[in-house]
């Protein structure tokens, strides 16, 4: 205090005199060193956008990351105690070993709404925030501002602005972490290159010996293949082709498993919300192992084998190309011979050009499901057409939704069911047509799934899902990690990229050569192009009850929903679901989706496959529909007074949904008329009897009471 004092000061008396005049102890606030490029940073900033008024400021969404305790205390608390509660549990802030008592999440908003509130695991890093980037802030940012004139505001944090190796045009993003990192859990792929992947071997004096699977693997694929009876279907030179030169490249590639995939890839269980984003290049590092039959437990027993279900991985498709490459007993599939084509082609092209692009498998898992009986939603606007397929018409059947949505042209909704081609690509797309089809391609289309998705792609099926699985390889990866989706559950799939044409359908099916895929990418190098894999209920005769119609109008849903704002979600594409070997009734199926569709807040395109006879009978369904006003309330009792009609009487008292809708209707209508009329009758009657009533007491000559008293009384 005074070093020239003579009189001495205790601590305590400096603290009290401190205390006396107000200066209390403090913490120092924790803040980040501030830099001069910071200074100066922010001062730019506050001039720059000092004069922005609230209009300027609705275009920005503004997002930020926090960590947040978990317990109640980040230690800088203060408690009063006496000396002997020391030990007391009240008294004391619990601590958690190694980290976890924290986690961050990162959000972002703006003035037209909130966006997306998610939990980052660990640390943020440039990695991580890339990934936020492409499923969180650019389809929020795409949605929320249609006319691309939004503002992303993000602060300048390093893992913000450092260079991430991930999007770089014309460039195969690189893999994170750089070098491989193994997982042998139940919560991970247990990958063929794993340490942990042994295999028992005959050592030189006739014992067994413990060796790495993936050194047997290597050493097997070096040796030279000549030839195969699964490549019998090829012709001489095809065959030398591709022994010589394709076939070196495929191993070559397989083996650089562990530089490519550098970490296992988490399963997608059951109940659980979560996306797994891959480069294309990882993606065909997985499929040509896959090819190969090298992942462990993952080539599952027969059918009828106990040992199938009790495997790890019996709750997932299998993934081994082993039963693919199987024949009957006298020849080999044609259909099967054709898938084969297929993939090598696709083997061929990841082999020659590296690709560069990524691809997104989301598992959605929604728990809060509508209450159908109590919707308002309108239904929304549906084309209906006989010709085309969902995966080759589908964007051309946006720009026709397009139109209507838009209100653009002057057409009415008869009209453009019957819009052709040279309407869409003539004289009637003016610029604000334009700016709608650049989302064409995000039209979302929907795979008529199993359980297990893929189906019998690696078998012998080879209809709706399986073609497309093998028009479009990348979806056939998903069958490594997405475990067999529940009733709430589907798979959905952005940025595939097809690399096939064909022809035909099931044992019909045929490879018809190469297809160049132009579809353009997002900022994430992913195609845009997405599909939702729903699987349907296989049906005998059951389906027109009120629980499987629940079960089907939720599933439906869960495809569809997507949380965003409805008028800016792209249409639906889809077709007969669950119509063929599920037995489904189509005119049955069109109403749930048309419902789901309606109640998630998209449009729908529905395609019957050729079957004119079907398209009439929707377009009659949805006409009545569209012209009572019907919500999807309405339809949801309307179903349920089928079924009901069904289960009593039979199909054959109704024998279509629409015959019954417009009974019904009618039903309805005519008994509104006899109900209004016999009240008004009732209504008339009575009020006639109570004027009769009173003449006859007022005109009653033995009444001696007086007109006061009658009033009175």
């Amino acid at each position: 205090m005074n070093q020239g004092a003579t009189k001495s000061v205790s601590q305590s008396t400096i603290q009290r005199t401190l205390l006396r005049l107000g200066l209390r102890s403090r913490r120092l606030v924790r803040a980040p060193m501030l830099t001069a490029v910071h200074r100066r940073r922010r001062l730019e900033f506050a001039r720059q956008y000092s004069s922005w008024t609230s209009t300027e400021w609705r275009q920005v969404a503004f997002s930020d990351e926090s960590r947040f305790m978990l317990h109640r205390t980040d230690g800088r608390w203060r408690i009063r105690r006496e000396t002997s509660e020391r030990n007391h549990p009240a008294t004391i802030a619990g601590t958690v070993q190694a980290g976890g008592g924290s986690i961050m999440v990162w959000g972002m908003f703006s003035w037209h709404s909130l966006g997306s509130l998610i939990i980052v695991e660990g640390t943020m890093d440039q990695y991580k925030y890339a990934s936020v980037l492409a499923d969180h802030v650019h389809p929020y940012m795409r949605i929320v501002f249609p006319q691309d004139d939004g503002i992303f505001q993000q602060d300048n944090a390093r893992c913000h602005t450092a260079a991430s190796p991930h999007i770089r045009d014309g460039d195969a993003p690189r893999p994170y972490p750089n070098t491989y990192r193994d997982k042998w859990d139940s919560d991970h792929i247990r990958m063929p290159c794993s340490p942990q992947n042994k295999y028992p071997v005959e050592s030189l004096n006739g014992g067994k010996q413990i060796q790495s699977r993936w050194d047997v693997i290597c050493g097997s694929l070096r040796r030279n293949i000549e030839c195969s009876l699964d490549l019998e279907c090829l012709s001489a030179a095809e065959r030398a082709h591709f022994f010589e030169t394709v076939l070196p490249v495929m191993i070559d590639m397989a083996l650089n498993l562990p530089y490519i995939c550098t970490q296992p890839i988490p399963l997608l269980k059951k109940d659980m919300d979560h996306s797994v984003t891959m480069s294309q290049k990882q993606i065909g590092c997985l499929l040509l192992n896959a090819f190969f039959c090298t992942f462990p437990r993952r080539t599952l027993p027969g059918r009828y084998k106990k040992e199938r279900w009790n495997c790890e991985y019996a709750t997932y498709p299998d993934i081994n190309f082993n039963r693919l490459f199987y024949g009957t007993k006298d020849n080999v599939l044609s259909k099967n011979t054709e898938k084969l084509k297929c993939l090598i082609n696709y083997f061929r092209r990841i082999t020659t050009k590296e690709p560069c692009g990524t691809v997104t498998f989301h598992r959605q898992c929604l728990q809060d499901l509508p209450k159908w009986e109590e919707s308002t939603r309108k239904i929304r606007t549906v084309v209906i057409k006989a010709d085309g397929l969902i995966e080759s018409d589908g964007c051309g059947m946006l720009q026709i939704l397009s139109l209507l949505l838009k209100h653009v042209v002057d057409k009415t909704e008869d009209d453009l069911f019957e819009v052709d081609d040279k309407d869409v690509n003539g004289e009637m797309l003016d610029n604000d047509i334009h700016l709608y089809m650049n989302q064409a391609e995000t039209l979302l289309k929907v795979d008529f799934a199993n359980k297990f998705v893929g189906g019998g792609v690696l078998g012998q099926g080879c209809v709706q899902e399986e073609i497309r699985f093998v028009i479009c390889p990348e979806l056939i990866v998903s069958r490594l990690f997405v475990e067999c989706l529940d009733f709430n559950e589907v798979l959905i799939v952005t940025g595939v990229e097809q690399y096939n044409k064909y022809s035909g359908y099931s044992d019909g099916f045929k490879w018809e050569g190469n297809f160049d895929d132009q579809t353009p990418r997002d900022t994430w190098g992913r195609r845009f192009t997405q599909i939702v894999a729903m699987d349907a209920k296989h049906f005998r005769d059951e389906q027109f009850k009120e629980m499987y119609i629940t079960r089907e109008l939720n599933k439906a849903f869960c495809g569809f929903y997507e949380n965003a704002l409805p008028e800016n979600l792209p249409a639906v594409a889809t077709g007969n679901w669950g119509c063929g070997a599920f037995n489904g009734n189509p005119s049955l199926k069109f109403l749930i989706q048309l419902m789901a569709a309606s109640q998630a807040g998209r449009s729908m395109l529905y395609l019957t496959f050729g079957n004119e006879n079907l398209k009439k009978e929707l377009k009659n369904i949805y006409h009545f529909v569209k012209d009572k006003s019907l919500s999807v309330g309405d339809l949801w009792r309307f179903l349920i007074s089928y079924c009901a009609t069904v289960n009593v009487f039979g199909k054959e008292l109704y024998p279509t949904l629409g015959n019954f809708l417009h009974s019904t209707s009618l039903n309805r209508h005519k008994n509104n008329a006899e109900a209004v009329t016999n009240e008004k009758l009732q209504n008339d009657s009575e009020e006639k009897a109570m004027q009769k009533l009173i003449e006859d007491v007022c005109n009653d000559d033995s009444n001696t009471e007086t007109e006061d008293d009658f009033c009175i009384k």
